[in-house]
Protein backbone atom coordinates (compact mmCIF):
# COMPACT_ATOMS: atom_id res chain seq x y z
CA UNK A 1 0.00 0.00 0.00
CA UNK A 2 0.94 3.46 -0.68
CA UNK A 3 2.88 5.09 2.68
CA UNK A 4 0.93 7.91 4.25
CA UNK A 5 3.96 9.92 3.13
CA UNK A 6 3.23 9.62 -0.48
CA UNK A 7 -0.49 9.74 -0.29
CA UNK A 8 0.01 13.57 1.54
CA UNK A 9 2.13 14.68 -1.68
CA UNK A 10 0.58 12.88 -4.53
CA UNK A 11 -2.04 15.05 -5.85
CA UNK A 12 -3.39 15.05 -9.22
CA UNK A 13 -1.98 12.12 -11.45
CA UNK A 14 0.14 12.70 -14.55
CA UNK A 15 -2.13 12.30 -17.29
CA UNK A 16 0.20 9.93 -19.08
CA UNK A 17 0.24 7.74 -16.26
CA UNK A 18 -3.53 8.27 -14.90
CA UNK A 19 -5.21 5.31 -16.92
CA UNK A 20 -2.77 3.32 -15.98
CA UNK A 21 -4.93 1.09 -13.66
CA UNK A 22 -4.15 -2.05 -14.28
CA UNK A 23 -1.31 -3.97 -15.78
CA UNK A 24 -3.22 -4.21 -19.16
CA UNK A 25 -2.91 -0.65 -19.77
CA UNK A 26 1.02 -0.70 -19.69
CA UNK A 27 0.45 -2.61 -23.18
CA UNK A 28 -0.04 0.74 -25.11
CA UNK A 29 2.91 2.51 -23.19
CA UNK A 30 5.23 0.22 -23.06
CA UNK A 31 4.15 -1.97 -26.45
CA UNK A 32 4.77 -5.38 -24.78
CA UNK A 33 1.40 -7.86 -23.29
CA UNK A 34 1.51 -8.86 -19.68
CA UNK A 35 2.95 -11.74 -20.32
CA UNK A 36 5.62 -10.41 -22.66
CA UNK A 37 6.65 -8.03 -19.57
CA UNK A 38 6.32 -10.94 -16.90
CA UNK A 39 9.00 -12.70 -19.28
CA UNK A 40 10.69 -9.47 -19.23
CA UNK A 41 11.05 -9.59 -15.22
CA UNK A 42 11.82 -12.86 -15.32
CA UNK A 43 14.57 -12.14 -17.36
CA UNK A 44 15.88 -9.51 -14.92
CA UNK A 45 15.82 -11.70 -12.05
CA UNK A 46 17.63 -14.55 -13.84
CA UNK A 47 20.65 -12.15 -14.52
CA UNK A 48 19.94 -11.63 -18.06
CA UNK A 49 19.12 -8.06 -19.93
CA UNK A 50 22.04 -6.24 -18.77
CA UNK A 51 25.73 -5.58 -19.49
CA UNK A 52 27.97 -4.71 -16.37
CA UNK A 53 31.39 -2.97 -16.45
CA UNK A 54 33.33 -1.19 -14.45
CA UNK A 55 34.45 2.61 -14.30
CA UNK A 56 37.46 4.01 -12.24
CA UNK A 57 36.60 7.47 -10.49
CA UNK A 58 39.15 8.65 -8.06
CA UNK A 59 40.53 5.29 -7.74
CA UNK A 60 37.73 3.61 -6.33
CA UNK A 61 35.95 0.65 -9.27
CA UNK A 62 32.12 1.52 -9.62
CA UNK A 63 29.95 -1.19 -11.10
CA UNK A 64 27.60 0.29 -14.10
CA UNK A 65 24.54 -1.80 -15.17
CA UNK A 66 23.18 -1.24 -18.25
CA UNK A 67 20.10 -2.29 -19.97
CA UNK A 68 20.65 -4.03 -23.34
CA UNK A 69 17.98 -6.04 -25.89
CA UNK A 70 14.52 -5.47 -25.45
CA UNK A 71 15.02 -4.29 -22.18
CA UNK A 72 16.33 -1.38 -23.18
CA UNK A 73 13.57 -0.85 -25.42
CA UNK A 74 11.13 -1.01 -22.67
CA UNK A 75 13.17 1.75 -21.02
CA UNK A 76 13.00 3.85 -23.86
CA UNK A 77 9.42 3.44 -23.60
CA UNK A 78 8.98 4.12 -19.83
CA UNK A 79 11.39 6.89 -20.58
CA UNK A 80 8.65 8.81 -23.10
CA UNK A 81 5.86 7.88 -19.88
CA UNK A 82 8.22 9.75 -17.30
CA UNK A 83 8.59 12.97 -19.71
CA UNK A 84 5.14 13.37 -19.67
CA UNK A 85 5.54 13.17 -15.45
CA UNK A 86 7.73 16.08 -15.10
CA UNK A 87 4.95 18.67 -13.42
CA UNK A 88 5.66 16.64 -10.43
CA UNK A 89 9.30 16.84 -9.97
CA UNK A 90 9.94 19.32 -7.65
CA UNK A 91 10.80 22.62 -9.46
CA UNK A 92 14.00 22.78 -6.32
CA UNK A 93 14.92 19.64 -8.37
CA UNK A 94 17.69 20.43 -11.05
CA UNK A 95 19.33 17.52 -12.66
CA UNK A 96 18.00 15.49 -15.37
CA UNK A 97 15.09 17.33 -15.97
CA UNK A 98 14.61 19.67 -19.32
CA UNK A 99 15.69 23.14 -19.23
CA UNK A 100 17.56 22.80 -15.77
CA UNK A 101 21.37 21.97 -14.89
CA UNK A 102 24.07 22.67 -13.03
CA UNK A 103 23.97 26.15 -13.41
CA UNK A 104 20.47 26.76 -12.53
CA UNK A 105 21.19 24.44 -9.53
CA UNK A 106 23.87 27.10 -8.41
CA UNK A 107 22.16 30.11 -9.14
CA UNK A 108 20.13 30.54 -6.19
CA UNK A 109 23.01 30.04 -3.73
CA UNK A 110 25.05 32.53 -5.37
CA UNK A 111 25.66 35.83 -3.03
CA UNK A 112 24.97 34.04 0.43
CA UNK A 113 26.64 33.92 3.56
CA UNK A 114 26.63 30.47 4.34
CA UNK A 115 26.43 27.37 2.14
CA UNK A 116 25.36 23.77 3.40
CA UNK A 117 26.37 21.00 0.43
CA UNK A 118 24.54 17.63 1.42
CA UNK A 119 25.79 14.32 -0.24
CA UNK A 120 23.74 11.30 -0.46
CA UNK A 121 25.80 7.84 -0.40
CA UNK A 122 25.04 5.63 -3.66
CA UNK A 123 22.39 7.30 -4.37
CA UNK A 124 21.14 4.70 -7.10
CA UNK A 125 21.81 1.60 -4.78
CA UNK A 126 20.15 3.44 -2.33
CA UNK A 127 17.01 3.96 -4.12
CA UNK A 128 14.80 0.53 -3.49
CA UNK A 129 12.45 -0.69 -5.60
CA UNK A 130 9.61 -0.36 -2.72
CA UNK A 131 10.41 3.36 -3.01
CA UNK A 132 9.82 3.50 -6.90
CA UNK A 133 6.84 1.42 -6.65
CA UNK A 134 5.37 4.09 -4.16
CA UNK A 135 6.50 6.97 -6.49
CA UNK A 136 4.93 5.44 -9.25
CA UNK A 137 1.35 4.73 -7.32
CA UNK A 138 2.13 8.47 -6.37
CA UNK A 139 1.32 9.54 -9.60
CA UNK A 140 -1.72 7.59 -9.66
CA UNK A 141 -0.84 4.43 -11.18
CA UNK A 142 -2.62 1.30 -9.73
CA UNK A 143 -0.59 -0.54 -7.11
CA UNK A 144 -0.01 -3.53 -9.56
CA UNK A 145 1.01 -1.74 -12.53
CA UNK A 146 3.21 -0.07 -10.37
CA UNK A 147 5.00 -3.27 -9.13
CA UNK A 148 5.63 -4.14 -12.71
CA UNK A 149 7.19 -0.79 -13.56
CA UNK A 150 8.93 -0.85 -10.09
CA UNK A 151 10.55 -4.44 -11.25
CA UNK A 152 10.85 -3.35 -14.84
CA UNK A 153 13.57 -0.22 -13.46
CA UNK A 154 14.55 -1.96 -10.97
CA UNK A 155 17.65 -4.57 -10.93
CA UNK A 156 18.41 -6.62 -7.17
CA UNK A 157 16.35 -4.40 -5.68
CA UNK A 158 17.44 -0.94 -6.44
CA UNK A 159 17.80 1.54 -9.10
CA UNK A 160 20.90 0.19 -11.44
CA UNK A 161 23.62 3.05 -12.55
CA UNK A 162 23.80 2.65 -15.92
CA UNK A 163 19.59 2.59 -16.65
CA UNK A 164 18.37 5.80 -18.94
CA UNK A 165 15.50 5.68 -16.31
CA UNK A 166 16.88 5.78 -13.20
CA UNK A 167 17.57 9.27 -13.35
CA UNK A 168 13.99 10.81 -13.66
CA UNK A 169 12.72 7.74 -11.46
CA UNK A 170 15.47 9.09 -8.65
CA UNK A 171 13.98 12.61 -8.85
CA UNK A 172 10.30 11.05 -8.45
CA UNK A 173 11.40 9.01 -5.36
CA UNK A 174 13.26 12.38 -3.92
CA UNK A 175 9.93 14.41 -4.07
CA UNK A 176 9.01 13.81 -0.84
CA UNK A 177 12.63 14.71 0.11
CA UNK A 178 12.35 18.01 -1.80
CA UNK A 179 8.88 18.79 -0.51
CA UNK A 180 10.13 18.59 3.09
CA UNK A 181 13.30 20.17 2.60
CA UNK A 182 11.49 23.58 1.01
CA UNK A 183 9.37 23.55 3.88
CA UNK A 184 12.62 23.75 6.31
CA UNK A 185 14.22 26.06 4.03
CA UNK A 186 11.08 28.72 4.34
CA UNK A 187 11.04 27.82 8.06
CA UNK A 188 14.63 28.85 8.36
CA UNK A 189 14.95 31.63 5.76
CA UNK A 190 17.33 29.56 3.83
CA UNK A 191 17.30 28.55 0.36
CA UNK A 192 16.96 25.13 -1.31
CA UNK A 193 17.75 22.98 -4.38
CA UNK A 194 18.81 19.85 -5.33
CA UNK A 195 21.13 18.42 -8.28
CA UNK A 196 20.76 14.33 -8.19
CA UNK A 197 22.42 13.75 -5.12
CA UNK A 198 23.58 16.50 -3.72
CA UNK A 199 21.37 18.77 -1.81
CA UNK A 200 22.21 22.38 -0.93
CA UNK A 201 20.79 24.89 1.63
CA UNK A 202 22.13 28.61 2.07
CA UNK A 203 21.61 31.83 3.69
CA UNK A 204 22.39 34.22 6.11
CA UNK A 205 23.01 31.52 9.05
CA UNK A 206 22.92 27.58 8.53
CA UNK A 207 20.93 26.46 12.32
CA UNK A 208 22.78 23.10 14.01
CA UNK A 209 19.55 21.55 13.87
CA UNK A 210 19.59 21.30 9.79
CA UNK A 211 21.97 18.25 9.33
CA UNK A 212 20.35 16.49 11.88
CA UNK A 213 16.53 16.94 10.23
CA UNK A 214 17.95 16.11 7.06
CA UNK A 215 19.28 13.34 8.02
CA UNK A 216 16.59 12.13 9.89
CA UNK A 217 14.43 12.56 6.19
CA UNK A 218 16.52 10.50 4.17
CA UNK A 219 17.01 7.61 6.93
CA UNK A 220 13.20 7.19 7.02
CA UNK A 221 13.32 6.31 2.89
CA UNK A 222 16.82 4.44 3.14
CA UNK A 223 18.85 6.79 2.48
CA UNK A 224 22.37 7.88 4.08
CA UNK A 225 24.62 11.04 4.26
CA UNK A 226 27.50 10.69 3.46
CA UNK A 227 29.93 12.21 5.99
CA UNK A 228 32.81 12.74 3.54
CA UNK A 229 31.42 14.97 1.31
CA UNK A 230 29.72 17.23 3.91
CA UNK A 231 30.63 21.29 3.76
CA UNK A 232 29.70 24.17 5.60
CA UNK A 233 31.50 27.14 4.11
CA UNK A 234 30.95 30.71 4.52
CA UNK A 235 31.31 34.02 2.24
CA UNK A 236 34.91 34.87 2.66
CA UNK A 237 35.96 31.01 2.09
CA UNK A 238 35.55 29.25 -1.94
CA UNK A 239 31.99 28.90 -2.24
CA UNK A 240 31.12 25.79 -5.17
CA UNK A 241 27.56 23.81 -5.74
CA UNK A 242 27.92 21.45 -7.93
CA UNK A 243 31.28 21.67 -9.31
CA UNK A 244 31.08 25.78 -9.63
CA UNK A 245 32.25 28.66 -7.92
CA UNK A 246 29.47 31.22 -7.08
CA UNK A 247 31.94 33.06 -4.68
CA UNK A 248 31.57 36.38 -6.38
CA UNK A 249 28.84 38.37 -7.48
CA UNK A 250 27.61 37.45 -10.58
CA UNK A 251 26.28 34.31 -12.66
CA UNK A 252 28.38 30.62 -11.49
CA UNK A 253 31.58 30.33 -12.71
CA UNK A 254 34.34 27.67 -13.54
CA UNK A 255 36.77 26.51 -10.83
CA UNK A 256 39.83 28.25 -11.53
CA UNK A 257 41.58 25.44 -11.55
CA UNK A 258 39.29 24.09 -14.04
CA UNK A 259 39.99 26.43 -16.58
CA UNK A 260 43.65 26.55 -15.90
CA UNK A 261 43.62 22.88 -16.92
CA UNK A 262 41.38 22.97 -19.83
CA UNK A 263 43.91 26.04 -21.33
CA UNK A 264 46.65 23.69 -20.83
CA UNK A 265 44.89 21.16 -22.43
CA UNK A 266 43.80 22.96 -25.38
CA UNK A 267 47.19 24.29 -26.01
CA UNK A 268 49.66 22.16 -25.91
CA UNK A 269 47.59 19.97 -28.02
CA UNK A 270 47.22 22.70 -30.60
CA UNK A 271 50.84 22.95 -30.50
CA UNK A 272 51.97 19.67 -30.53
CA UNK A 273 48.97 17.18 -31.37
CA UNK A 274 46.04 15.82 -29.64
CA UNK A 275 47.81 12.52 -30.25
CA UNK A 276 50.88 13.80 -28.34
CA UNK A 277 48.95 15.23 -25.14
CA UNK A 278 46.99 11.97 -24.75
CA UNK A 279 50.50 10.11 -25.05
CA UNK A 280 51.65 13.14 -22.06
CA UNK A 281 48.20 12.40 -20.58
CA UNK A 282 48.51 8.06 -20.46
CA UNK A 283 45.14 7.99 -22.34
CA UNK A 284 43.71 6.09 -26.03
CA UNK A 285 44.00 8.43 -28.18
CA UNK A 286 40.44 8.73 -29.08
CA UNK A 287 39.24 9.13 -25.75
CA UNK A 288 41.17 11.85 -24.72
CA UNK A 289 39.72 13.94 -28.22
CA UNK A 290 36.09 12.77 -26.40
CA UNK A 291 37.17 13.81 -23.24
CA UNK A 292 38.75 17.03 -24.35
CA UNK A 293 35.51 17.72 -26.69
CA UNK A 294 33.18 17.43 -23.88
CA UNK A 295 35.35 19.71 -21.63
CA UNK A 296 35.41 22.06 -24.18
CA UNK A 297 31.54 21.61 -24.77
CA UNK A 298 30.75 21.85 -20.93
CA UNK A 299 32.96 24.80 -20.68
CA UNK A 300 31.17 26.90 -23.29
CA UNK A 301 28.19 25.75 -21.40
CA UNK A 302 29.09 28.45 -18.37
CA UNK A 303 31.49 30.47 -19.97
CA UNK A 304 31.16 31.33 -23.37
CA UNK A 305 33.41 34.05 -23.54
CA UNK A 306 36.30 32.30 -22.02
CA UNK A 307 36.07 29.14 -25.04
CA UNK A 308 35.90 32.00 -27.44
CA UNK A 309 39.18 33.11 -26.33
CA UNK A 310 40.51 29.44 -26.61
CA UNK A 311 39.45 29.25 -30.12
CA UNK A 312 41.29 32.82 -31.18
CA UNK A 313 43.88 31.47 -29.41
CA UNK A 314 44.43 27.50 -30.67
CA UNK A 315 42.02 27.66 -33.77
CA UNK A 316 43.55 24.62 -35.37
CA UNK A 317 42.80 22.04 -32.18
CA UNK A 318 39.11 23.80 -32.11
CA UNK A 319 39.02 22.78 -36.11
CA UNK A 320 39.67 19.50 -34.92
CA UNK A 321 37.38 19.33 -31.73
CA UNK A 322 34.67 21.37 -32.03
CA UNK A 323 33.99 23.17 -35.65
CA UNK A 324 31.80 26.46 -35.65
CA UNK A 325 28.02 25.25 -37.21
CA UNK A 326 26.39 28.21 -37.97
CA UNK A 327 22.61 28.10 -36.79
CA UNK A 328 22.99 25.00 -34.83
CA UNK A 329 22.38 25.16 -31.20
CA UNK A 330 22.91 22.65 -28.48
CA UNK A 331 20.64 21.76 -25.81
CA UNK A 332 21.62 21.90 -21.94
CA UNK A 333 21.04 18.04 -21.95
CA UNK A 334 23.64 17.79 -25.18
CA UNK A 335 25.73 19.57 -23.29
CA UNK A 336 25.89 17.81 -19.88
CA UNK A 337 25.78 14.36 -22.17
CA UNK A 338 28.68 15.35 -23.76
CA UNK A 339 30.37 16.09 -20.66
CA UNK A 340 29.67 12.88 -19.14
CA UNK A 341 29.99 10.70 -21.92
CA UNK A 342 33.80 12.40 -21.49
CA UNK A 343 34.44 11.19 -18.12
CA UNK A 344 33.50 7.41 -18.76
CA UNK A 345 35.74 4.53 -20.13
CA UNK A 346 34.32 1.09 -20.23
CA UNK A 347 36.18 -2.14 -20.59
CA UNK A 348 35.33 -2.11 -23.65
CA UNK A 349 36.37 1.36 -24.43
CA UNK A 350 32.30 1.91 -25.70
CA UNK A 351 30.26 5.20 -24.05
CA UNK A 352 27.20 3.72 -23.11
CA UNK A 353 24.29 6.48 -22.69
CA UNK A 354 24.03 6.95 -18.97
CA UNK A 355 23.89 9.39 -16.39
CA UNK A 356 26.06 10.47 -13.50
CA UNK A 357 25.26 12.20 -10.35
CA UNK A 358 26.94 15.29 -10.00
CA UNK A 359 29.02 14.34 -7.39
CA UNK A 360 31.53 12.61 -10.08
CA UNK A 361 32.03 15.12 -12.17
CA UNK A 362 35.68 15.40 -12.78
CA UNK A 363 35.14 19.76 -12.50
CA UNK A 364 38.36 20.37 -10.90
Amino acid sequence: MTSSLFKSIAGPPAPSFANIRQIGNLRGPLGKDPSQLKAAIQRIANGEDYREFYVERYGRRRRIEQPVGSLEHIHQRICALLEGAIDDISEHAHGFVAGRSIVTNASPHTGKAFVQTIDVKDFFESTTERLVIESFIALGVGEAPAEVLGALVCRNGHLPTGARTSPAVSNLAMRSIDIQCQELALTDGLTYTRYADDLTFSGAAIPDSLVPYVRAMLRNLGYEINSKKLRLRRSGQPLFVTGLAITSPGPPKLRRSFRKKLRTQVYFSNMNGTQAQANFEGDDHDFFKAKLTGRLHFANSIDPVFVQRLRDECASVFDQLMPLHPGRTVSNRDVQMKYLASQVKSNSGNKPEWYVASSQLDLS
